[in-house]
């Protein structure tokens, strides 16, 4: 997990556009294109925030670019 966490830093850093896709609240997945604006990583709230606002927690995080998240629940 800690790879996955340098890599997306990595595309927080550069602004890239990229492809998520994740465990929507509604128990569905959902894949949104976006860049990505910030990432928290406080144990209490660990999350990822796209440019456009929007607020994925990492636990929900399926995979990204392609990249599977390792040790997801």
């Amino acid at each position: 997990m800690e790879k996955f966490i340098e890599y997306l830093e990595e595309l927080v850093d550069f602004e890239r556009q990229c492809s998520i896709k994740f465990r929507a609240d509604n128990g569905g997945v959902s894949v949104i294109h976006a860049r990505l604006r910030d990432i928290n990583l406080d144990e209490e709230q660990a999350y990822i925030k796209t440019a456009d606002g929007l607020k994925i927690n990492i636990s929900q995080l399926m995979e990204v670019n392609g990249r599977q998240v390792q040790n997801n629940c």
